[in-house]
């Protein structure tokens, strides 16, 4: 097997930035050659240049050590190939083109393009598949590289629930009520004050953003384009104080109605979906935990389950012609770097082609 593949994080110092940064510190696959942040911030050391450390875990002293470099610096080293993007989406707009010209493959947490219909829109065992409609943006685009998105972070641990359950029973329509942790936000520092004690009932343009890109995650190929999986949604938002990991309160419609709790406990506790069989150091030996506590999941306790890239499910209970289900997943691994990390692994053991 070939060795590390050299990679670049831009982006790096932000809240998914340092997710990127701490799950690729010593990964099997990759090494991360070059950082990169705003243009004021070249030049500094890491350490120096964040505002404050979000993971769990601290990073070696030698990774504080590494200097900040610039876009074109990245640009033109021709070692790197892929390049992880915690950009925020109006810098993401001006760089990720650029890179993508240039033949990086950009693996992407940015909104910009995700509903382009030639950009994958990938969540892991979701839909790994989706990955070969890269070739038609190349194709559009005239690219030497890709430009390919993980999905807003609700929607990955929705869609992460929900796949199964499609595939088992069908759903015909779903109500959905989150509570979206502090960091899906980034770094705002007013959050600190304006949520202390506080809920707020609504986040600009989220609830638009998780039907849009849930019904093309959970669509399929046909030809050289995505058929959306278009389900009934009414969706509800909100931002509450907790540091990491979203809670979506979930009430589904199925087309065929489940025999019993139990039986969704199996579909969910045994689904793989298009990780089974797969060997990737990011994949989680099982991408969906149920509780059969009724004060679990809780983001404090099991937004980390396999490095925060598994979901926990519980209080499923079947109200009528609804079934209700809380899931907890973390925002920052699964909803960004740890998803994008998933794809790019993906793409080194089993897409060679494209690098």
């Amino acid at each position: 097997m070939r060795g590390k593949l050299p990679v670049a994080v831009v982006g790096a110092t932000g809240i998914v930035g340092q997710y990127f940064m701490w799950l690729l510190d010593n990964h099997p696959y990759f090494i991360t050659k070059k950082i990169a942040a705003s243009n004021e911030k070249a030049g500094k050391k890491y350490g120096e240049a964040l505002k404050g450390w979000v993971p769990p875990i601290r990073l070696p002293e030698q990774k504080y050590d590494m200097t900040l470099t610039t876009i074109e610096d990245i640009l033109n080293d021709d070692e790197i190939r892929i390049v992880f993007s915690a950009l925020p989406k109006n810098v993401a707009i001006e760089i990720e083109p650029v890179l993508a010209k240039k033949g990086k493959i950009v693996v992407s947490n940015a909104s910009f393009m995700r509903m382009d219909e030639t950009t994958p829109l990938i969540n892991g065992e979701v839909n790994f598949s989706h990955l070969r409609i890269v070739e038609e943006q190349k194709k559009k685009y005239g690219w030497g590289g890709a430009i390919i998105k993980n999905p807003n972070c609700t929607t990955a641990i929705l869609t992460l629930t929900l796949k199964p359950l499609l595939e088992e029973f069908g759903i015909e329509k779903l109500y959905l009520t989150t509570l979206q942790s502090l960091s899906g936000a980034g770094m705002r520092g007013y959050y600190v004050l304006e949520m202390n004690g506080n809920v707020i009932p609504f986040i600009p343009n989220e609830e638009e953003k998780i039907e849009r890109e849930t019904a093309k995650i959970l669509g399929k190929i046909e030809g050289k384009s995505i058929r959306e999986e278009k389900i009934k949604m009414k969706i509800t938002t909100t931002r509450v104080p907790v540091e990491v990991g979203h809670t979506e309160i979930l009430y589904v419609v199925f087309k065929e109605k489940p025999g019993g709790e139990e039986e969704i406990v199996g579909v969910l506790s045994s689904w793989r979906g298009e990780g089974k069989g797969l060997s990737l150091h990011s994949l989680p030996e099982r991408p969906i935990i149920v509780y059969d506590s009724e004060d679990r999941p809780q983001p404090k306790i099991d937004s980390l389950l396999y490095r925060g890239l598994s979901v926990g499910v519980g209080r499923i209970k079947i109200m009528d012609d609804a079934t209700r289900l809380v899931i907890v997943g973390n925002n920052l691994s699964r909803g960004a770097a740890g998803a994008a990390i998933l794809i790019a692994e993906y793409i080194y053991k089993y897409y060679e082609e494209l690098i």
